[in-house]
């Protein structure tokens, strides 16, 4: 998109644009300043896109998988019973026992 003002005319970047302008520049090894001078920008442009666009980074979701812990359990109570599984259990297998604790009419 091209913007105009009385002193002069200048196009709005796209995100892909930003990202490629900020590459470049990194890549350049050059001040923000002669970077965007050389191209015909303010410099201010690239601090701003770098800003904006770091700050999207900031709050991306990061899926982590965590490794397995030999304590990890899972407490199931039921009419004053505590049951403590090992968490990698199948959930079948889980659901089997609390199906089976559940039918019971007395307290083990």
């Amino acid at each position: 998109m091209t913007t105009r003002t009385r002193s002069r005319e200048w196009t709005q970047w796209t995100e892909a644009q930003a990202r490629a302008a900020l590459a470049e520049w990194r890549e350049s090894k050059q001040s923000a300043e002669a970077f965007a001078r050389k191209r015909g920008f303010a410099p201010g442009r690239l601090a701003y896109w770098r800003k904006r666009l770091e700050a999207r980074a900031t709050g991306a979701f990061v899926p982590v998988v965590a490794p397995a812990r030999r304590d990890a359990h899972v407490e199931i109570e039921l009419r004053g019973v505590t049951l403590r599984l090992r968490e990698d259990l199948a959930p079948e297998i889980i659901a089997r026992i609390v199906a089976a604790l559940a039918s019971t009419t007395r307290p083990c």
